[in-house]
């Protein structure tokens, strides 16, 4: 088991560039710290309510890069590869 998990992620290290491998973290991260809040929220209320905060705070984070990189690849990236193709 231990070697199926390490081969899946050495095949999704090879699959994926920084900027998806960046956004699946934020998301698992969100998704997880959600599930424990909720745990959590069940014995201690306060740190529950704390936990779920940063959840989406993260959940935040994952929708600001997502649009900034659909920016950055719609507008930045093609201008960039015209001026290196003009050269």
């Amino acid at each position: 088991m231990y070697s199926a998990l390490l081969n899946s992620l050495k095949q999704w290290n090879k699959a994926n560039d920084r900027h998806t491998k960046l956004q699946h973290v934020y998301a698992v991260s969100a998704i997880a710290l959600l599930v424990v809040a909720g745990l959590v929220g069940l014995v201690n209320f306060d740190l529950g309510q704390t936990l779920m905060t940063t959840s989406f705070m993260l959940a935040a984070i994952f929708f600001v890069n997502a649009i900034a990189w659909a920016l950055v690849d719609a507008f930045i990236i093609p201008h960039l590869t015209k001026r290196s193709n003009k050269r």
